[in-house]
């Protein structure tokens, strides 16, 4: 037979990595914040919008550390948790140098607590261990001194027992897996690595028996459900690898039939029982597998399988009719990969890829089924299982999205040149007369500030040397003036007549004069004070009005002054952003495609491999059904000679009898 028994390939015994905490580290109440844009930037990550997030939270960090006095700034709070929350941002929009730069600065930091800083390198430690970096992950985690986070707290131990495995020590990570396998926070994970590891480590039985209890998990989460099926799945493929193909079955049946790992455990579930030679009981996976979509690997083994069984129970005419529809199938399935190999290479896949660059990544991944059924993403989702494909496509689909931001600051951009045009074709007109206004008006409050000035150097002079003339009134002034007159014209005249009296009279008038000025000093001197003080009022009201017309004529010839320099040179950092962003994603999108096309045509080259064994044994079993019809057919013969010769032997000696007696007679 050409399509013999043949065990499935081994399933690697990998690492399961906890997906554990992500996001900005500071999960606080918004009662609690003290920094708008902080919070601003917590809301964008919170939507898992990352870019907008960071570019956020940069600027406000930058803008802090520009101050000349940051510790007055409302973000100093948050300023740990800021420079934090942008490695972590970063690190789930998958800027992982950028990341592992940004921990390691808190790190370094004076001013970050011991505890922060712990968690940084955990960060960091997951950062060198997803990046394959498995020493420095191990460096990483060495930093880790005192007290972690709470809520991290098991999920160090669990990253350090991973690296352990990594780097072969096995009975380390054993022991680090059995201090967190009770834990809440990485149940599952542990106890499926805690499996792997003792397996690694040559303790068989007991890594066997903490796999079956991952395979007896009765939690209902999804996650949890598939981690119970992919431990049934290795322990179940490591038992047919080492022989065991009865006890191997029994942890394929477990797995669920419409799960992510269902295909596989069909098919090797089928394998455990062809081990046994029992193949009608491998038909009943094997058939249910054979019905299901013909682009999975396991059902295109299945194709083969079914009519493999069907040949080892000796039914080659049903085997030749399934050897025949695998070869149709076979034919089908390599046409439409060489549709989609066709059609990626002309460049649709990238296309398709950019439908909707705003979905979020999560989103668009968990769409994909109900992408429309074309060529170039026929595969798509199967090509997702790959990480790296996954995460190519992520990173993608990402630059998209960077590339229509860029040129939507470029517009806001030109829309802000357009406002500082309209801006300056109104205050130009304008501003001219208003200066000239101004400068008038600044004239007058100076004259006016240097008359008080003046005012009160007198009233301090007057009120120093006690002079009550300072305080005489305009009329007082006025009769003083004219009694001076008099008094003078008096003292001219010649002695005379009445002249004593006038004398007199006069030196009457100015006693009464004096008098009233000299009783008056101390009302008027305090009258002349709150008129001083109201002066000042006046004075400091127009002064305020004074700075705030220098304030709006300084912002006005700034509304539109200075700009163009910074946006000449923004608009061309943004430009040479975009072309640069254009070309990496012309190279993305070519590996993208040659990814695809080397695992389409990997597969390709399977079915082929398949096809022509599938032609051989077609061509082998309807040998054998002709063979075996022939010979059922010299066989009915040759017994059907049977039956007559004998029927002829029991009729013989009759015949001999009567002629004998004819002879006689």
């Amino acid at each position: 037979m050409v399509f013999g028994i043949r065990f499935p390939i081994a399933l690697t015994l990998g690492i399961v990595l906890f997906a554990g905490h992500s996001g900005v580290s500071a999960k606080q109440d918004p009662s609690e914040l003290n920094d708008l844009y902080y919070g601003e930037a917590l809301f964008y990550a919170l939507q898992e919008n990352h870019f907008d997030a960071i570019t956020r939270l940069d600027a406000e960090l930058i803008q802090h550390y520009a101050l000349d006095e940051p510790e007055l700034d409302s973000l100093v709070s948050h300023r740990s948790d800021a420079e934090f929350g942008v490695g972590d941002l970063e690190l789930n929009y998958r800027m992982h140098q950028k990341a592992g730069r940004a921990i390691e600065r808190v790190l370094d930091a004076k001013h970050v607590p011991q505890i922060i800083r712990n968690e940084a390198a955990y960060r960091l430690a997951r950062i060198y261990f997803e990046k394959g970096y498995y020493v420095n992950a191990l460096h990483a985690l060495q930093l880790i001194q005192g007290p972690v986070p709470e809520r991290i707290k098991d999920e160090v131990v669990l990253l350090r027992g991973q690296v352990e495995m990594t780097q072969r020590n096995y009975d380390t990570a054993v022991k680090l897996f059995q201090s967190v396998k009770g834990s809440k926070s990485v149940f599952g994970y542990a106890q499926f690595n805690l499996g792997v590891a003792l397996i690694r480590a040559d303790k068989f039985k007991k890594g066997a028996a903490q796999l079956d209890q991952v395979g007896l998990f009765q939690d209902g989460r999804r996650e949890m459900i598939a981690l119970r099926d992919k431990a049934n799945l290795v322990l179940g493929n490591r038992l047919l690898e080492d022989g065991k193909p009865l006890q191997a079955r029994q942890y394929f049946e477990r797995v669920r039939l419409e799960g992510p790992f269902s295909n596989k455990a069909l098919l090797w579930a089928g394998w455990a029982n062809a081990a046994q030679l029992d193949f009608r009981s491998a038909l009943v996976p094997w058939t249910l597998l054979h019905e299901r979509d013909p682009t999975d690997a396991a059902v295109q083994e299945a194709l083969l399988a079914v009519p493999y069984a069907y040949a080892q129970l000796e039914t080659f005419g049903q085997a030749a009719l399934l050897y025949g529809k695998a070869v149709t199938e076979f034919d089908k399935e390599i046409d439409r990969l060489d549709s989609s190999m066709r059609s990626i290479l002309e460049g649709k896949l990238r296309v398709a890829l950019l439908k909707d660059p705003q979905e979020r990544n999560s989103t668009f991944i968990q769409n994909l089924r109900s992408l429309e059924d074309a060529p170039e993403t026929r595969y798509l989702l199967e090509l997702m299982a790959s990480h790296d494909f996954q995460e190519s496509v992520k990173n993608y689909r990402d630059m998209e999205h960077l590339r229509l931001n860029l040129l939507q600051w470029l517009a806001n951009i030109e829309a802000y040149n357009d406002l500082i045009k309209i801006r300056r074709n109104y205050y130009e007109p304008l501003l001219p007369g208003i200066e000239q206004e101004f400068k008038t008006q600044d004239a007058l409050m100076s004259s006016v500030l240097l008359r008080r000035d003046e005012a009160e150097r007198q009233l301090d002079t007057a009120q120093r040397q006690r002079d009550i003339n300072a305080f005489m009134t305009q009329s007082e002034l006025v009769v003083s003036g004219r009694l001076a007159r008099l008094e003078y014209r008096l003292s001219r005249l010649s002695p005379q007549p009445g002249l004593k009296q006038a004398k007199a009279r006069l030196a009457r008038l100015q006693g009464v004069l004096d008098w009233q000025v000299e009783t008056g000093y101390d009302s008027r001197l305090a009258v002349t004070h709150e008129h001083l003080k109201e002066l000042d009022k006046s004075l400091e009201a127009l002064r305020v009005q004074h700075q705030l017309v220098v304030r709006l004529k300084r912002e006005a010839y700034q509304s539109y002054e200075g700009y163009k320099v910074p946006f000449r040179r923004a608009t061309t950092r943004l430009r040479t952003l975009n072309n640069r962003i254009k070309a990496i994603m012309v190279q993305q999108a070519a590996y993208l495609e040659k990814v695809a096309v080397k695992e389409l045509d990997r597969r390709r080259r399977k079915l082929a491999d398949y096809r022509v064994k599938a032609r051989f044994a077609l061509a082998e079993s309807y040998d054998r059904a002709t063979k075996k019809k022939a010979e059922e057919a010299e066989r009915a013969i040759r017994e059907q000679q049977n039956q007559i010769q004998e029927i002829q032997v029991e009729d013989e000696p009759a015949i001999t009898t009567e002629e004998a007696e004819a002879g006689a007679s």
